[in-house]
């Protein structure tokens, strides 16, 4: 394992100073049109035979993941060491977990029910577990989860919200409907709307104090990120800002 990563590392930064020197991975100059290329390192797993896992979160000695199961209330929080090692069940017997995000503490994760109406919650537990809080439940549903140090940003059915992280009830920060994905920044809420077959299509934004939302653009990303300068997605084969 040291091995490999000692030369990932050392690949890395042979192309970090090729690209810096403006030169392709054979020594040529590299053009905006160029694609830089590495040696190829296997990657290394550390936790197999989960149950279709997504939605990763890290800190500085685990991953944090959701595994979605294979049906309603089969989901699970799960962690398991950074270099590999047990799998640790945190919260079983999830609803259809969907996003994941953490803090220093705990996790928080968005959980829905579409067997039937008003189903969506909004949970949390320790990252060393213990006793699953319901932070908020009978939403229309909960999805493209963000955080900052005190409050929750998701979406229901009708509306961008935020919530304390001691839970309560949801405050609406701005009308939205169908979002794919969220992220934020200090100031910032941003989330992606496609409802397929009618608009609104896009990326929008509003400020954590709520008001009228902000279309940034007509793309509908899968997922969001953002660092305070800009907001970045990926489209039709092409990273956007």
């Amino acid at each position: 394992m040291t091995t490999r990563i000692a030369t990932l590392a050392a690949v890395l930064a042979v192309a970090s100073a090729l690209a810096a020197s403006g030169c392709d991975a054979n020594g040529a100059g590299a053009d905006s049109e160029s694609t830089l290329t590495a040696a190829a390192v296997s990657a290394v797993v550390i936790a197999g035979n989960q149950d279709q896992p997504g939605s990763l979160v890290v800190d500085d000695s685990y991953v944090y993941f959701l595994a979605f199961g294979d049906a309603v209330t089969h989901g699970s929080v799960r962690r398991v060491p950074k270099l590999g090692g047990r799998v640790t069940i945190l919260a079983d017997g999830e609803s259809i977990p969907g996003t994941l995000v953490a803090d220093a503490t705990r996790l928080y994760w968005t959980s829905n029910n579409y067997e039937g109406s008003h189903n969506g919650a909004v949970r949390s537990v320790a990252k060393s577990g213990g006793r699953v809080t319901s932070l908020a439940s009978g939403l229309s549903s909960a999805r493209g989860l963000t955080a900052d140090a005190n409050r929750l940003y998701f979406a229901t059915d009708e509306y961008i919200v935020a919530l304390s992280k001691l839970g309560g009830v949801p405050v609406p920060l701005a009308a939205a409907r169908c979002v794919n994905a969220g992220a934020s920044d200090s100031t910032t809420i941003y989330w992606s709307e496609n409802c397929v077959m009618f608009p609104p299509q896009g990326v929008f934004a509003v400020s954590k104090l709520g008001g009228v939302a902000v279309k940034l653009s007509n793309d509908a990303p899968g997922a969001l990120l953002a660092d305070g300068a800009n907001v970045y997605w990926v489209d039709a084969g092409l990273v956007k800002a």
